[in-house]
């Protein structure tokens, strides 16, 4: 049954336009040109209000440069109101699909990831009867994930749709109105399916972890400036206390102090890596496996499932009795509540307040134990999935793994090549790394979104293994173009 929508998604995707490969090998400059020019068009899109939308969190550009050619410095003031009322209009789902709602990117890259553990799930999982290491195989994969995130895209776009519509964000309340955005949001996330192809044939990296980077890094530019020139920043305390508003500006640049610290420990986590003792055949160095073996997914699938957990604590929270007393269902909803995502913004010390003498809408919890009892809770869901990927994936799994490594002559040293034994040494290593991978970049999400770092704790972890990706093929790119300037910045790798 699986296998035949599969093959319905890979035949569909066939009638659709598609971006050829490039017919000769494309240069840096070329390289370049063409990721340029599609973060252009993102950008664009990102700050694009989608026709029938009420101003809502796309359009801030268009405002400020609206206010810098009016020529009008009394009016220069309204920049930082707009970059902070910008910046409270983030969250965790928006930073990890690169979207933001009232635009026309409002689904973002959400369709083309929510398509693809689909069908990383189902080929893993042996559902689908294919090869993944064939070529033929790997080209379905790629058409059926494009043909299913355009449906998953007009899914989505129905619902959030639907949502504009009973908030009342429609500037048209009308089916017309509807039918207007739900295209728009529909358009823009094929635009995005189609940019994510023309960069990872044409550009630097993949579209992804392009998006994602470009949202993340608007996201800390935006919050820097905000927490220097906002309202409530460090320039505004300075002039309204004085010296007296030292401390407070002090402790508001603590965002800026986490997303520091924060960038550092995941970079060093990224470069950390464990050696086996494993024996290749034509190999100068040993096999490594990274410390956060299973990357950034097991937090991902953690915060993804806790925004849910939220928004059922929300609905649960707001049930209103006959008798106007909490019920089972208020305390259940306030229960959930002390799983739900937290994050520092805006006056960080009215937050820091808030954290101290703050309490849970209904049982009156402590907000202080509500960030410990999220910290546990983010840290344990992380290890869940990240166990859960190792044994799903046939690329970590040490099972399939050893397989694949024995049929590579790959041996333990000092034994021979037998894959029981391949197995039991990776077994050693791959989940006590599994385990400890996935707590650390728990414990560094979690913390960095208490913290209030910018673009949140899972938006930093992204950005930098994207850009670890992004620098590796553009070393290897500028090793076959321009070799010198390859060892002048990234040094001689022999």
């Amino acid at each position: 049954m699986l296998t035949a929508i599969f093959e319905w998604l890979y035949g569909v995707s066939k009638k659709l336009p598609q971006i050829e490969n490039p017919k000769t090998l494309l240069s840096s400059k070329q390289k370049l040109l063409w990721t340029v020019g599609v973060l252009v068009i993102y950008y664009v899109l990102y700050n694009t209000t989608a026709l029938g939308v009420k101003q809502y969190g796309g359009g801030v550009i268009g405002q400020i440069i609206s206010i810098l050619l009016s020529g009008d410095v009394s009016h220069y003031g309204d920049i930082f109101s707009l970059i902070l009322k910008e910046t409270a209009n983030y969250d965790v789902v928006q930073i990890l699909t690169a979207s933001r709602q009232g635009s026309l990117l409002a689904l973002g890259i959400g369709p083309i990831v929510m398509a693809s553990i689909f069908i990383q799930l189902f080929a893993g999982g042996g559902l689908l009867n294919i090869d993944m290491n064939s070529p033929e195989a790997r080209k379905k994969v790629l058409g059926a994930q494009m043909t299913l995130a355009i449906i998953v895209a007009a899914l989505e776009g129905f619902a959030i749709t639907s949502s504009y519509a009973s908030q009342g964000m429609l500037t048209i309340p009308s089916l017309l109105g509807i039918v207007l955005v739900f295209i728009q949001l529909v358009l823009g996330a094929t635009i995005v399916i189609y940019l994510d192809q023309l960069v990872t044939k044409y550009g630097i990296g993949s579209g992804i972890g392009l998006f994602i980077a470009a949202g993340v890094s608007f996201s800390v530019i935006m919050g820097a400036l905000a927490t220097l020139f906002g309202p409530s920043g460090v320039v505004a305390m300075v002039s309204d206390s004085g010296i007296e508003g030292l401390t407070n500006a002090f402790i508001q640049i603590l965002p800026f102090i986490t997303t520091m610290v924060v960038f550092w420990f995941v970079v060093y986590g990224e470069s950390a890596k464990v050696k086996l003792p494993l024996s290749v055949p034509g190999a100068r160095r040993p096999l490594e496996l990274p410390f956060f073996f299973v990357s950034n997914l097991p937090v991902i699938f953690a915060a993804a499932l806790l925004i849910n957990v939220m928004l059922i604590s929300n609905s649960l929270i707001g049930h209103v009795t006959a008798s106007g007393k909490p019920d089972v269902l208020n305390y259940i909803g306030d229960l959930l509540y002390l799983t739900t995502p937290i994050h520092a913004y805006g006056n960080i010390p009215d937050y820091i307040n808030r954290i101290m003498n703050g309490r849970s809408p209904v049982l009156g919890i402590p907000e202080w134990v509500h960030i410990i009892v999220y910290l546990i809770t983010l840290s344990l869901l992380s290890i869940f999935f990240g166990k859960f990927w190792v044994e799903m994936s046939p690329q970590q799994n040490p099972e399939q793994l050893a397989e694949m490594l024995s049929q590579q002559n790959i041996a333990i040293r000092g034994h021979r090549t037998d894959k029981r034994f391949l197995k039991m040494k990776l077994e050693q290593y791959i989940w006590p790394l599994t385990v400890t991978g996935s707590l650390a970049v728990g414990l560094l999400a979690g913390f960095a979104n208490v913290l209030g770092a910018y673009g949140t704790g899972t938006g930093i972890l992204l950005t930098v293994e994207i850009l670890y990706r992004m620098m590796d093929e553009i070393k290897q790119t500028l090793d076959i173009h321009y070799p010198k300037i390859s060892r002048v910045l990234f040094g001689d790798a022999s």
